[in-house]
């Protein structure tokens, strides 16, 4: 083999064993659970005001939410819109960051309301979730 062969081959090896380090799987998170979990937070759901027209059922936005969700508030599903420009009452999910399989970091506003919160959630080896480190806040 000569140098130039033997380089090429060298090369080839080493992309190909960089690639397959790289290669990052895509993990499963329980991004429905998680959502139903926000909704459902105590110092969350004072704020939707099922009485008020337009607000029930709940309409959530974000890139991760998911229209085949099974979501429900106030006894009816949750709508889901990927309308990034969505006017109206609307739950928006603007960051939904997860790392390593068991955590998650989660950051919401609720406009109508002047709310925004965040939240980390930990993901249990059982599938089922906490959240922490919860908060929200009112303009």
């Amino acid at each position: 083999m000569n140098k130039y062969s033997l380089f090429f081959t060298s090369l080839l090896i080493s992309i190909t064993a960089c690639s397959e380090v790289n290669k990052v799987e895509k993990l499963n998170y329980p991004i429905e659970k998680i959502v139903q979990a926000i909704i459902d937070h105590k110092d969350l759901r004072k704020y939707f005001y099922s009485e008020k027209i337009g607000r029930v059922p709940l309409l959530i936005s974000g890139q991760e939410v998911d229209s085949e969700f099974k979501v429900k508030k106030f006894r009816k599903k949750v709508l889901v819109s990927k309308d990034k420009n969505i006017k109206g009452a609307h739950l928006k999910f603007t960051v939904f960051e997860c790392k390593f399989n068991n955590y998650c970091n989660v950051v919401f506003k609720y406009e109508p309301e002047g709310i925004t919160g965040s939240t980390g959630v930990v993901i249990n080896p059982d599938g089922s979730i906490h959240l922490e480190k919860t908060d929200i806040s009112r303009k």
